[in-house]
């Protein structure tokens, strides 16, 4: 079908950011983050890539909130599309704010969350795919961001390198979906994404 993006495709996405961020006086650096993909089988947990003002964060937690950020990929014909499912229904991802003041974890947990309080009905640009289906898909893409950096440097002049063993994942703006928030140990969820399409 016109437009949407075969698996394989999905996998070597070419992504131009267009976010716009603070340079900090590092040289710019491509961070990777898993979003949920309108693809031809359904909504997929697929890496992209963006372009930042420096190559990484020291923040644990950090690269969360791009979960639900619109995507620039390169279709099947050569065009810049937003294939975001996530950011078509207004689902937006984020870290707590104690973390980018501090570095620091809640002991060993990094609290990320999920807010669904301007969640959309599913339109044209699902191809069909279920609300239920991107929502499931988007914690999968949280999940998989907060492992990845899980890693940071505390602040306060003390130089200490912290790794969660948690991630404490909270639901907001939804008694519906409250259900898939709770806290996780990185090490008993495995390989992640645990799913990689939902339909």
């Amino acid at each position: 079908m016109k437009g949407k993006l075969c698996s394989a495709a999905v996998a070597t996405l070419i992504v131009c950011a267009f976010d716009a961020v603070q340079v900090f006086g590092f040289g710019g650096g491509a961070i990777e983050v898993a979003q949920p993909l309108v693809a031809y089988e359904g909504i997929e947990v697929s890496r992209v890539s963006y372009v930042m003002g420096r190559p990484f964060s020291l923040v644990p937690g950090y690269n969360v909130y791009l979960t639900g950020t619109p995507s620039c990929v390169c279709n099947d014909q050569g065009k810049s599309v937003n294939r975001n499912a996530a950011s078509f229904l207004g689902i937006e991802a984020g870290y707590d704010p104690y973390h980018g003041a501090t570095s620091k974890l809640h002991g060993d947990t990094l609290h990320v969350f999920m807010d669904l309080s301007d969640l959309q009905p599913a339109g044209p640009e699902l191809d069909g795919f279920s609300v239920d289906a991107v929502v499931e898909a988007t914690v999968e893409c949280i999940l998989v961001t907060a492992y990845d950096c899980r890693f940071g440097i505390e602040g306060g002049g003390t130089g200490k390198w912290v790794e969660a063993k948690y991630v404490w994942l909270e639901v907001r703006g939804s008694d519906e979906y409250c259900h898939l928030g709770g806290v996780f140990a990185f090490e008993k969820l495995g390989p992640l994404p645990r799913h990689r399409l939902f339909n």
